[in-house]
């Protein structure tokens, strides 16, 4: 309403309302929810197919980082919505799934605090001083869903 009576006054032209127009659709359509509905969709149905052609069962851990540097930030705000639509959507699809905090600086033998050993521009390797335990840090969170899996197991049935 507001920009047809600044078009009826001159102060836009028709150019001027298209690029506005095309500039609305474009962040109402294509903003950051359908990104992460569309994220969301194809791990879903992946994972849903992964598990299908092995004839298992899928469960999934979601880990959200609960960081205090993070706290009230943005992509706090896109992390917490990622997992709360992908939460939806597999209670959906009935694929069982549990919200869990998988380290990546705790050892998952001792939960002891990991130190950094070695650092390359691919690769951080993580060590425990107290078990001797030693894994890059990306593969760290794995240990740890390994460990859950038994209890994950139990629940789920």
């Amino acid at each position: 309403m507001l920009r047809d009576n600044l078009y009826n006054q001159g102060c836009l032209t028709q150019r001027q309302i298209n690029v506005y127009s095309s500039l609305i659709r474009m962040t109402l359509g294509g903003g950051v929810k359908s990104w992460i509905q569309q994220t969301v969709d194809r791990i879903v149905m992946r994972v849903r197919r992964i598990a299908r052609r092995h004839g298992k069962e899928p469960l999934v851990l979601i880990d959200v980082p609960n960081d205090e540097s993070l706290r009230g930030s943005s992509l706090q705000r896109t992390l917490r919505s990622f997992a709360k639509y992908l939460e939806n959507v597999l209670s959906w699809y009935g694929v069982y799934w549990e919200e869990r905090r998988l380290y990546s600086t705790v050892c998952p033998r001792c939960e002891a605090g990991l130190k950094l050993v070695k650092a390359t521009r691919h690769a951080r390797i993580m060590a425990c001083p107290r078990c001797g335990f030693e894994e890059e840090r990306d593969n760290v969170p794995l240990h740890w869903a390994l460990k859950y899996l038994p209890a994950l197991k139990g629940e789920a049935s």
